[in-house]
């Protein structure tokens, strides 16, 4: 029964943690460890940590974060690159797990590798949109939000899009293998393990929403749904949606991605597309 690092990193989550880590527990495949990189919160985040450490000691590593604060994709890549197991798992702290989530990952993650031996791969799952209750918005962030996994997966789509938050992921080690260094410039440590996973290896969604994907003000990355609207603030907000993707073009520069006129049309490709689709 092989075992699962699911990596946690958190910073001021005291609101939400707690019913993430019970969700951990709630899990139908109990061969897991969960190792936590605290950023230095100011709240009550690692008090609630070290209160489950107490009752569940063989289930928890903690890091120490030597008075740093990384941010989100720096603190997932110091866990990466601490834990050493044979699958991997990225868990946000204001989320909750469906209790089959691990058991039903990486079972597809070991079909995937039984079909391709060998292999770096990367599978990732559909979430549930929920508010901060954990009311249902949407049954499915994939179709809420337009997009299509299976055609991402293909070419060097995610290079423009990055349809996988890590908190869907699982890969195993030898894609891991490929991970490192993490470019300075990657708009999130998710982003640059799908783009990874795309060069390197097998990419395969997972059409099952395993996730609780809890909205909240506090979200770092949020689900938004694609209506007509959508499109009209993307317009709204031009000067913004500008400096994002020059943001975007200078980390695919750093990674030797596609070109600027490349990304553009790729871009626009892809946008008419959820457009059509949304219809």
């Amino acid at each position: 029964m092989e075992r699962i690092g699911v990596l946690l990193a958190t910073y001021n989550g005291e609101k939400f943690i707690a019913e993430q880590l019970q969700s951990l527990i709630d899990q139908t495949y109990s061969n897991w460890i969960l190792y936590v990189r605290d950023d230095c919160s100011s709240d009550g985040t690692l008090t609630i940590i070290k209160d489950f450490e107490k009752k569940f000691p063989e289930k928890l590593v903690i890091l120490q974060n030597e008075g740093r604060n990384l941010g989100a994709k720096d603190s997932f890549a110091a866990l990466l690159n601490f834990v050493e197991e044979e699958y991997y798992m990225f868990c946000d702290q204001d989320d909750v797990w469906v209790s089959t989530k691990i058991e039903r990952s990486l079972a597809e993650l070991k079909r995937v590798e039984h079909a391709y031996p060998g292999s770096p791969v990367l599978c990732f799952c559909d979430a549930i949109v929920a508010d901060e209750e954990l009311n249902v918005i949407e049954a499915s962030f994939w179709k809420s939000t337009s997009v299509d996994p299976f055609y991402i997966k293909q070419g060097k789509r995610f290079e423009i899009f990055n349809c996988a938050p890590g908190c869907t992921m699982i890969i195993n080690h030898k894609l891991k293998k490929h991970l490192f260094p993490f470019p300075d410039k990657a708009p999130m440590h998710d982003w640059w393990i799908s783009i990874v996973a795309q060069r390197v290896g097998i990419v395969h969604p997972i059409n099952e929403g395993l996730i609780l994907y809890r909205q909240h003000s506090s979200n770092t990355i949020g689900a938004e749904s694609v209506e007509p609207q959508y499109f009209l603030k993307k317009l709204f907000r031009l000067s913004n949606l500008f400096k994002t993707q020059q943001n975007h073009l200078e980390f695919l520069r750093e990674i030797n991605g596609m070109g600027k006129m490349e990304f553009y049309i790729s871009k626009l490709r892809y946008t008419l597309i959820r457009f059509m689709t949304n219809r």
